[in-house]
């Protein structure tokens, strides 16, 4: 395993280092992050820019990044550009109104790159581990799974033009353009006993049923045009701009949940009307109405708000039972639901 660390450009510190801490395996991974060397600090950057080292690190801040003491170096002079690009968006579109965005930008990537390295653990550190492998095992499949990394960033960056393409065409779906307000179904679908059923599983168990659960909601979801904005473990929350669709995606999914034996069934609560879109998310009474009332649910049940009820009206292969007003938390007056079936099988 030395030999092969010594191939990959260890030095004599790094192994020394590593070794101490007692992974020394993971120093292929440090490898295989050849990036240009960070020189700039944030002073550097402020100066470049004309701006107070305070509104550097402010950005820094919003996309997650730790930038350290005003002298200290943190990124590569060609990654100026990160904070070029912000300016000059700020001037569009705001300096405050940018930092929301970048922190939308951040978590993501945040997220992107601990799914990366938790990819690893998970299913093949894990597996190697478990069938005796040693660390000369760990050190082979790491080098493989650097190679793969090392592709990310161009993949994100060709990857995000097709979303820019589709975002815009639900912004035409929803006639969105210079609205504060759009008008969407808003959908939450949950799995019935989750609490329980991870209580009875282990935790790696559990997580792969869990997994299977969100592909069948994104496959599903994206697949009828919808958009899934959170997968929360064991419930997801999707918009679509045609209530028919974002019920048929629902029932779909349910039945999804039904044909695995390992859960108890999924619910399902669907609500329609205007939204804030902002960050990437939505917010407002609609929103929280969706929620409240996927919680009323039975399992294996849709139940609707009044306007996504009357949308299936003219629509072959449902029935509509209205089930009176409920009350729901947070809301002051009782809102009329309706209980919706399929009558035929998804196409």
């Amino acid at each position: 395993m030395l030999e092969l660390l010594l191939r990959n450009g260890a030095t004599i510190e790094q192994l020394r280092a590593t070794n101490d801490w007692g992974h020394l395996w993971t120093l292929v991974s440090d490898l295989g992050r050849q990036w240009e060397p960070a020189t700039m600090s944030i002073a550097d950057v402020a100066g470049r820019l004309g701006v107070s080292t305070e509104r550097v690190r402010r950005i820094c801040l919003s996309a997650g990044v730790v930038a350290g003491e005003d002298a200290d170096p943190f990124i590569a002079p060609s990654d100026i550009v990160i904070f070029e690009s912000f300016e000059l968006a700020a001037a569009t579109f705001g300096f405050e109104p940018m930092l929301s965005f970048n922190r939308v930008l951040g978590s993501a990537l945040a997220a992107v790159a601990e799914a990366a390295h938790r990819l690893f653990d998970n299913e093949v550190a894990a597996e190697v581990s478990a069938a005796g492998g040693k660390e000369l095992d760990l050190t082979l499949a790491l080098v493989a799974a650097v190679a793969s990394e090392a592709r990310i960033p161009d993949a994100l960056a060709r990857t995000v033009r097709y979303h820019l393409d589709a975002s815009q065409a639900r912004r035409r779906d929803l006639h969105g353009f210079a609205r504060a307000t759009v008008a969407t179904t808003v959908c939450f679908v949950d799995l019935v006993a989750s609490t329980e059923l991870a209580e009875r599983h282990r935790p790696r168990t559990w997580s792969r049923i869990v997994a299977a659960f969100e592909d069948s909601a994104w496959e599903i979801i994206v697949g009828r045009g919808g958009r899934v904005v959170k997968l929360i473990g064991d419930e997801v929350m999707f918009v679509h701009p045609d209530p028919v669709k974002a019920c048929e995606s629902a029932a779909t999914l349910i039945d999804a949940v039904a044909g695995d034996d390992r859960l108890r069934g999924a619910r399902a609560g669907l609500a329609f009307g205007e939204v804030q879109a902002r960050g990437g998310d939505y917010f407002g009474p609609v929103v929280n109405l969706a929620a409240r009332t996927v919680g009323a649910a039975d399992p294996h049940e849709l139940l609707a708000t009044m306007p996504v009820a009357d949308a299936l009206g003219n629509s072959q292969g449902w029935s509509i039972e209205p089930v009176g007003a409920a009350s729901l938390k947070g809301f002051e007056q009782p809102a009329p639901l309706a209980r919706l079936r399929r009558s035929r099988p998804s196409i």
